[in-house]
């Protein structure tokens, strides 16, 4: 899975090569994402009121239900916790976690620039493959 958020004027200034560019921003920004989500007590999340647009709108869980408790529990060591609340959880910390070393390695050797892109492309099909699967069946499970 692929996250990039940093403002190209700040990523700009680490390279010039736009392709550099794109690996330094994933870098940084998966980075960002897991220091907070580590940082994150889950308790802060239990006490947000879950809501949900497609649940609201259409009585049945979107794909990405429980995500979020699911990283945050996998960041508190509560591995069946995390399950519980989404199992692709664990598939999408290990994809943010592999980021790391991946963009590391296409920063430091161009040649495997078009590897470490192809590779994220993969994962990040997939992620969501996972996500449509377990929410099939979950909405099965439904009985709707």
């Amino acid at each position: 899975m692929v996250i990039s958020f940093i403002p190209q004027s700040i990523i700009k200034r680490l390279s010039s090569d736009d392709r550099k560019q794109i690996h330094w921003n994933v870098l940084l920004s998966t980075c960002i994402v897991l220091v907070v989500m580590a940082i994150v007590p889950l308790k802060w999340l239990d006490a947000l009121p879950h809501f949900c647009l497609i649940q609201k709108l259409g009585g049945i869980p979107c794909p990405a239900c429980g995500i979020i408790r699911s990283v945050a529990s996998l960041f508190d060591l509560h591995f069946r916790e995390s399950v519980h609340f989404h199992p692709v959880g664990i598939a999408l910390v290990s994809s943010f976690l592999l980021q790391i070393p991946l963009r590391m390695m296409a920063l430091h050797r161009a040649r495997l620039n078009a590897w470490a892109e192809n590779l994220s492309k993969w994962i990040t099909r997939f992620i969501i493959a996972s996500l449509l699967v377990y929410w099939l069946f979950e909405i099965i499970s439904l009985k709707i």
